[in-house]
């Protein structure tokens, strides 16, 4: 049978995990001008980091009801995370309407239209 695990004595190493990935994510999304390689980077923080969520709530031994309640906040944070972030093909920018689900049109950054497609660079 497994034993919970003690919440008190993982809380600070989780802490400091969270804060660390959360930190290098940053950089990288600031940094970063490839929208396609930010998607692929976005999808997979999200997914990972939700089922990381599940699996340490079944971990530190919540009971059935409340893991039903994770499973559901991880689905719906998930699909609403992946579907309504938009990424600029132009410059890059990233784009989470929170006004509703209405998805912005143009890149606050540049301006464009987020269907764009991706400027060629020019040499000077």
């Amino acid at each position: 049978m497994h034993t919970p695990a003690r919440f008190d004595t993982w809380m600070p190493y989780l802490l400091l995990a969270w804060v660390g990935i959360g930190a290098v994510a940053f950089a990288f999304f600031r940094r970063s001008h490839n929208p396609r390689l930010k998607r692929a980077v976005w999808n997979a923080l999200v997914v990972v980091g939700n089922l990381a969520f599940v699996i340490a709530a079944a971990w530190f031994g919540a009971p059935w009801y409340v893991m039903l309640l994770a499973l559901g906040v991880a689905a719906v944070g998930s699909y609403r995370s992946i579907r309504m972030t938009y990424f600029c093909a132009a410059c890059g920018a990233h784009h989470f309407p929170m006004q509703g689900a209405v998805p912005p049109v143009n890149c606050q950054q540049c301006g464009l239209s987020l269907d764009a497609p991706p400027r060629t660079p020019t040499a000077h």
